[in-house]
Order: structure tokens, then C-alpha cells, then sequence
């Protein structure tokens, strides 16, 4: 047995590792190519603090995403670090604390102890191992809820909730092209669901319990996806899990919710005080959450476009999967609800979280990355809905469900140079590349520019201050001191360049 308790052999895992390796053969045209498209620049902005991290080490800013490079042309400069100067440090380092730390500290001593250097191809590499493992849980996710008996070969269900989530869209992409916490918190997520249901269905073992503990301290210190998991699991043991010890699933619950949030108030207050951390964190929140948060317009109007973006990511990452759902669910209506009655646990644990991150996190929930912490629900949901079909309809459906899921994939993110709308994807490539060969070491850089985005910044190696584009022959308000480089772009391309040693 590879996990024991687990139900998985090794034929089964090299099975499953087959089927995954033909999910990854789909993504090799998106691999290690210029970040560039959508929510890529979350990639970037975690290759940022990782490059920072490598040359200076990570624990000289204690594992807080640091986002100024090394040297003093690179200090005091905000790229896309914080809205305000309070997250910056005495010596002009700013930090992204939007999210704990765990997600750049797993990847960062994982490179370290391999002897890799942080690059697009090794993030991806490391993201596709997550992907993997998180797959795995799936599959043991299904196991789990079946009756408890010795199996030789694979679990059919769980072999198609397997299918279903390793080749839907949001998976083939969020769990490979781009990676910061927001991705890393699902995989600690479905870990989560997997052994908060092994704690149900053994209330007596404290090896559960405590495997439940770490994982949950795990995946709030690295996203705010593991709060609402644990106040889901805190009000589950304390109503509809009582019979079986939930308890103590609330308990630890709370337990370890405060001893990770004291952990990064800690970890953050080390920057410039717990004043300026909570004022930060508390402006985000008011950004990101469900108020109006300087939003201009009605508030019906604001909140209707923000539910309809909701909306309209679901539709555009699952509409096979909701289809699919909803027209077998309607077609055998009480064989479909008995069967969500029998999974009502695995309900709990995956669906509400994710409901309630919406609800309290509305203008968040419209990035389309957080429709990922749905796939878990919706690929296991419909692989037991299937249950009560011939294996015809059975295997016709996911082979529809996956063969959308796949067209879906490529139309959204099109491999090749051009993408949909037609843009060149390495314009912020070539930018960065050629501001980290010209610019000399000493020298603050300034960019006068249409295009600005964290993929340049990392592909530059440096920090760069933008400068919108100015009337023809004028040069903006140079403030600093020492040596400096203007570049100008135009089109996507630098036309030219400009070195000064002083103000203009």
C-alpha cells in the first residue's frame, strides 16, 4: 500500500499517474512560455519574492514576501506590493501581505534543497506535483465514503471524479500556469475534506484529528480559504456532527485557527508595527469583501455586476459540468437526491467554505482563479450522480464533460505566439529582458510606458518605477539622487534609452 488506510495500491496509483501524465501532455504547449496570460502575473509576482529570497535568503526578511530586489536601485520602489508605504521596511523593502507566507516558503526550500533556481519552467514543474497529489486525494476523497473493504484494483467511481477534475479547464490551468497562495490553499483544501471525512467516520482516532490540525494550520497560513474551512468544520462539530465526536473537530477547529493567525500577525507585525500590518490588512479587506469599498455607483448595480462575474467564471470554467449535473439530477430526481442526502458530509466540507468565501468575499470571488475550490465538489458531485447510470451513459457523459472541458482550455488560453484578441504573448518578456541588459547595476530604473505589469518586473530582475507616457520631448520629475536609466516604450517594444547621473 502507498497510504495505508487509504485503499491505494500501486497498480492503481501508476494507473492514475498514466491518466495524469495525458492531462499534463495537453498543457505542454503552455508550458515555460511568457507569462502573459490570464492571471499569469500572480505567477510572476511569486517568482518575484522567490528570486529575492534565492539571492538574499529568505529568512534575513522572515519568510515575509519581500518584492524589492537586491541593491539600493531597487529600494523604495512599490510594484505592486501594497496600496500604501505602510508595508515597507526601514531599509525600503516593501512586502505583499495580502496572504500568509507558506505558499513562497514550500516552493522557495524546495528549490533550495534541489539546487534550482526559481524560473517559470520550475514554479510550473512544482505546480503540476501539486496538481498531482491534489488529484490523488480525490480519488481517495471517493475511496473514503465507500464501504470500507479491501480493494485490488480501482474504485470506479473514484477513478471518474478522477478524470473529471485532472482534465476540467479551471484544474488544466490554475494548478499549472499560475501559482501563488490563492492556487497552493485548494490543494491543502482537499486535503482537508479527505481527512475531516476520516475524522467523522473514525471519531475515535486521534491520528485523524491531529493530521487535521496540521493541515488546517497549514492551509491558513497560506490562504484565508482555510478561516472559512474551519468555521465551517467549528459549526459542523458543534450541530450536525455531535454524534461523532464533532466536538472535538470544533475544538481543534478554533485551536488552530488562532495559532496560525498569530503566527502571521506576528510574522507581519515584524515590518513596521501591528498598527501599520492591521491597517493594511483591514483596507484589503474592505477592497476584496462584500461592501463597497470606494466603489463608485449604486450598490445594487456594484453587487449585481459582481454576483454576474461570479456567475458568468462559473459558466466559463464548468458549463459541461453544470449541464451535466443538472439535467441527470432533474432526469432521476429522487435516486439524485437520496444520493446528495448519502454524501451530505462531503458536502459540507467542500461546498460550504467556498460558499461563504463568496458570500464574505464578493468583489474577491471575481477573479475567475477562485472557482478552482469548486472543481473538488463538482467533479466528485457528478461522478456519484452517475452512479445511477448505465456504464454507456455513464462513460458518454464524461467523455463529453472532458472533451468541453479541454476545448474550453485551449480556447481561453491559445497556444502560439498571438493570443485571442491579438496580442503578442512576450511583449513583457522582451521589456524586462531588455531593461536587465542595459541597466547597469547602480541604476534606478524608470519606465515610460503604456505597459506595466508585474511580468516585467521579473523578467528585468530589478524593480522598475512606471511612468505614464508624456507629451512628446518632455522628460517627468526625476527624484532621484544617483544614477539613473529611462526607457521608453512604445508598441511593446523599447525604442530607446536614456542614462542621466543626476536630476534633469
Amino acid at each position: 500500500m502507498i497510504l495505508k488506510g487509504l485503499n491505494l495500491n500501486w497498480k492503481s496509483f501508476l494507473v492514475l499517474l498514466l491518466i495524469f501524465s495525458a492531462s499534463v501532455a495537453i498543457r505542454v504547449p503552455n508550458i515555460d512560455r511568457p507569462l502573459s496570460k490570464h492571471h499569469e502575473f500572480v505567477t510572476a509576482v511569486s517568482l518575484r519574492v522567490l528570486q529575492v529570497w534565492e539571492e538574499e535568503g529568505g529568512g534575513r526578511f522572515n519568510y515575509v514576501p519581500t518584492m524589492n530586489y537586491k541593491g539600493d536601485a531597487n529600494k523604495y520602489i512599490n510594484n505592486h506590493a501594497s496600496t500604501s508605504d505602510g508595508m515597507m521596511d526601514s531599509q525600503g523593502n516593501y512586502y505583499y501581505v495580502s496572504h500568509p507566507p507558506l505558499a513562497y516558503m514550500i516552493p522557495h526550500f524546495v528549490f533550495k534543497a534541489l539546487h534550482v533556481k526559481p524560473t517559470v519552467f520550475a514554479l510550473q514543474v512544482f505546480h503540476l506535483f501539486i496538481n498531482f497529489f491534489t488529484a490523488i486525494c480525490i480519488y481517495l476523497i471517493v475511496v473514503s465514503m465507500k464501504p470500507n473493504r479491501a480493494r485490488a484494483g480501482l474504485e470506479k467511481t473514484a477513478l471518474l471524479a478522477f478524470i473529471l477534475y485532472v482534465f476540467s479547464s479551471a484544474v488544466l490551468w490554475f494548478q499549472a500556469n499560475t501559482y501563488m497562495s490563492d492556487m497552493l490553499v485548494h490543494f491543502f483544501f482537499v486535503v482537508g475534506i479527505l481527512v475531516g471525512q476520516k475524522c467523522l467516520k473514525f471519531p475515535s482516532s486521534t491520528k485523524w484529528r491531529i493530521l487535521f490540525a496540521i493541515n488546517l494550520l497549514l492551509m491558513i497560513y497560506t490562504s484565508w480559504l482555510g478561516l472559512f474551512f474551519a468555521f465551517t468544520c467549528f459549526v459542523g462539530g458543534i450541530t450536525i456532527w455531535r454524534e461523532q465526536k464533532g466536538i472535538q473537530l470544533a475544538l481543534y477547529s478554533s485551536l488552530t485557527s488562532i495559532l496560525a493567525l498569530s503566527l502571521v500577525y506576528f510574522q507581519y507585525s515584524s515590518i513596521n508595527g501591528s498598527e501599520a500590518f492591521l491597517e493594511h490588512l483591514t483596507q484589503r479587506l474592505n477592497v476584496r469583501g462584500s461592501g463597497m469599498g470606494g466603489r463608485t455607483g449604486g450598490v445594487l448595480a456594484t453587487k449585481l455586476n459582481e454576483i454576474g462575474t461570479i456567475v458568468f467564471n462559473y459558466g466559463a470554467n464548468y458549463i459541461a459540468f453544470i449541464v451535466a449535473v443538472g439535467l441527470l439530477f432533474a432526469y432521476r430526481f429522487k435516486e439524485s437526491l437520496a444520493k446528495a442526502r448519502g454524501i451530505s458530509n462531503l458536502l459540507a466540507f467542500a461546498l460550504a467554505p467556498v460558499l461563504i468565501l463568496h458570500i464574505a468575499l464578493l468583489n474577491y470571488s471575481n477573479h475567475d482563479f477562485t472557482v478552482l475550490y469548486a472543481s473538488c465538489v463538482l467533479s466528485i458531485g457528478l461522478a456519484f450522480l452517475l452512479e445511477n447510470f448505465s456504464d454507456k451513459i455513464k462513460y458518454g457523459v464524461v467523455t463529453v464533460v472532458v472533451m468541453v472541458s479541454i476545448g474550453t482550455y485551449f480556447y481561453v488560453n491559445r497556444p502560439g505566439p498571438i493570443s485571442l484578441n491579438g496580442d503578442r504573448y512576450d511583449v513583457s518578456m522582451n521589456i524586462g529582458k531588455v531593461i536587465k541588459k542595459e541597466a547597469k547595476k547602480d541604476e534606478v530604473v524608470y519606465l515610460i510606458s503604456d505597459a506595466y505589469d508585474p511580468m516585467i518586473v521579473v523578467y528585468a530582475e530589478r524593480n522598475v518605477v512606471h511612468i505614464e507616457p508624456q507629451p512628446k520631448g518632455i522628460l517627468p520629475r526625476i527624484e532621484t539622487k544617483g544614477p539613473y536609466i529611462v526607457f521608453f516604450e512604445k508598441e511593446g517594444k523599447i525604442t530607446h534609452k536614456e542614462h542621466f547621473v543626476g536630476p534633469p
